[in-house]
């Protein structure tokens, strides 16, 4: 899937990694335990390249398996792997 990273406006160090689909909710505020594609990723340009990195690229698949009791991280699984994210992370994750 084609997407691409483009600066945001102002000079706030953000990065927009975006794909071709519309925007929805952020993986922070979906439902547990049910599936989401990954539409863009919004927010620090260096946490965006790691995100990118981890693989959460336009298009995987990614669902939130658990929250710890207070909320914060999240388990989340991507390509078969659990990975625990922040909330604020988690919200420059936008799924469909």
């Amino acid at each position: 899937m084609k997407y691409a990273i483009e600066k945001a406006n102002g000079d706030s160090g953000e990065s927009r990694v975006t794909s071709s689909a519309r925007r929805s909710k952020n993986l922070s505020e979906v439902l547990h335990g049910v599936w989401h594609q990954i539409e863009s990723l919004v927010g620090p340009e260096d946490a965006c390249y790691r995100l990118l990195e981890l693989g959460f690229t336009p298009g995987a698949e990614v669902k939130v398996a658990q929250a710890a009791p207070l909320g914060e991280p999240l388990v989340v699984v991507l390509r078969g792997t659990r990975l625990a994210l922040r909330k604020d992370e988690a919200a420059w994750i936008i799924v469909e």
